[in-house]
């Protein structure tokens, strides 16, 4: 989700700054039972999970070209605010500085999604899908109210590097290049004003 050049599946091709060829795009909800029925992560982060490793992920063969290729139809998902537990409003905010090897709940990925660059308004229900290139697993999870996404750490590293991608309804943004680290809010990624935010909508 950076200020590369931006497909949208939905059959045209923008140029935009929605999703970044930079450092990352990240994972939403908290920890909880993986898509397919594989546990990937430890509870007891805030909110409802809906975030994991996709069971029976095809880990041989070609490998995907989009982090959507080969994953099911989009469905919307209503995640609980994050602010609501975190204390502050972490929008915007570089998640894994907090959300780290010392923290009680470490993330795999972390982020906010806007509709577009001005960071005037966050979009909820985006499905953020990670796909590892190194181990096959997709991970799957959504942003909140306030555009807020996270992923637990999975119990069993993953290493990368990644497929990133977002969509909501027929809206889809994929990231042109593997990613290896996924903080996405950070001054790396979309916390810089080279990459811009993560936007769902792309802009003149």
């Amino acid at each position: 989700m950076s200020g590369a050049s931006l497909t949208e599946q939905a059959g045209r091709e923008q140029d935009s700054g929605a999703i970044a060829g930079g450092d990352a795009v990240g994972g939403a909800t908290a920890g909880g039972a993986a898509i397919g029925g594989a546990s990937n992560a430890d509870a007891g982060t805030a909110g409802t999970a809906d975030n994991g490793a996709e069971a029976g992920t095809d880990s041989g063969g070609e490998a995907p070209a989009t982090a959507f290729d080969g994953a099911p139809p989009y469905e919307p998902v209503v995640v609980p605010a994050a602010k609501a537990s975190c204390g502050v409003d972490p929008s915007a905010r570089p998640c894994l500085s907090c959300h780290n090897v010392l923290h009680s709940t470490p993330f795999m990925a972390g982020g906010t999604v806007f509709e577009d660059a001005s960071k005037s308004s966050p979009v909820a229900a985006v499905e953020v899908r990670i796909v590892s290139q190194s181990s096959g697993s997709a991970y799957l999870t959504h942003s909140d109210a306030d555009g807020n996404f996270w992923l637990p750490r999975p119990t069993v590293a993953d290493n990368g590097p990644y497929l990133i991608g977002i969509r909501k309804d027929t809206v889809v943004q994929s990231m042109p290049l593997l990613q290896q680290t996924l903080d996405c809010n950070s001054a790396a990624c979309h916390g810089s004003t080279f990459f811009g935010p993560i936007h769902l909508f792309a802009t003149d």
